[in-house]
């Protein structure tokens, strides 16, 4: 998969996530099924976050500060796998699930993935294999060295990641 279907996909699972998440700030409690419909969305921020964690955590998803974006061999097939899970995750909640609010949701987060893992498929197809090498470095700032003696946010976690990639 495409790092831009990822991200689409990331970005409107976030947003989903976020409009429900953002209500108690608001003013107004979070009814149940919202905080249900949240962890439905976590499925696919978890793939998300399993292949681009600088990605995910921009898009609110915590505790990823040690890891970076996923460039190991074989990451199409893996990534393809991981969405295809997630649909199965979903498709068998949304079964069980009565909440026509809830279902709802689940059906967005289902088409989500069709999505993803049918972009996928249609970049590997069509698609010249190509990395943005700048781009990932520009969109990925806790990848890149510390030039100078002053420290910019992140630079721990890119020695830790430096470290762990070694």
């Amino acid at each position: 998969m495409r790092p831009g279907n990822a991200r689409r996909t990331a970005v409107a699972i976030g947003i989903l996530v976020n409009c429900f998440a953002t209500a108690p700030l608001r003013g107004a409690a979070a009814p149940a099924w919202v905080a249900r419909s949240n962890e439905h969305a976590k499925v696919l921020l978890d793939v998300t976050a399993r292949f681009n964690p600088e990605f995910a955590g921009r898009t609110g998803v915590e505790g990823l500060d040690a890891e970076v974006l996923d460039l190991k061999p074989q990451l199409f097939e893996r990534q393809q796998k991981a969405q295809k899970d997630a649909l199965a995750e979903l498709k068998k909640r949304d079964a069980a699930e009565a909440d026509p609010l809830v279902k709802r949701d689940l059906a967005i987060l289902i088409e989500a993935a069709r999505q993803a893992i049918d972009g996928g498929e249609l970049n590997r197809k069509l698609l010249i294999p190509y990395a943005n090498v700048p781009q990932i470095v520009i969109s990925n700032p806790n990848v890149m060295p510390v030039s100078s003696g002053v420290p910019f946010a992140g630079a721990t976690s890119s020695l830790v990641k430096s470290r762990s990639s070694v």
